[in-house]
């Protein structure tokens, strides 16, 4: 019963982005995730990718991911000296939504990008990856 009431408190708690402009939520959830995930994080896991979401939750910002998919650079794919057909992929992206009532009390909804990028070797570069996070 104490998990069905605390999902039920979550669900009913109110949003801290609630009243703003669009650019003071977006400024808010920007300040809030700088620093968040910093340096280079060597795990399978994504651990540096959850300390992001965890951040978000910590924080009463209700998201919703969108879309994950791991890609290759052209910079990445130029550089890469084996096969062509062999390029390993180099980054992965995260996409979310972020929604919100605004000051105009329209319903809002902010678009987040997540990169993980690749910082191992060139056989493997997602051995090791740094994460860019921002709202806009």
């Amino acid at each position: 019963m104490s998990n069905f009431k605390t999902w039920l408190e979550e669900e009913n708690a109110p949003n801290p982005l609630d009243g703003l402009s669009n650019d003071a939520a977006r400024k808010k959830i920007n300040r809030i995730l700088h620093g968040v995930a910093t340096g280079i994080f060597s795990d399978e896991y994504w651990e540096g990718v959850k300390m992001v979401w965890k951040t978000l939750d910590e924080n009463g910002i209700p998201w919703t991911l969108t879309n994950a998919d791991y890609g290759t650079s052209p910079n990445f794919a130029q550089s890469f000296s084996g096969p062509k057909w062999r390029i390993p992929k180099d980054y992965k992206q995260y996409d979310f939504q972020i929604q919100f009532t605004n000051n105009n009390q329209k319903e809002t909804t902010l678009y987040g990008t997540l990169i993980a990028s690749g910082a191992g070797t060139m056989e493997d570069p997602l051995d090791k990856y740094d994460i860019t996070v921002y709202v806009n």
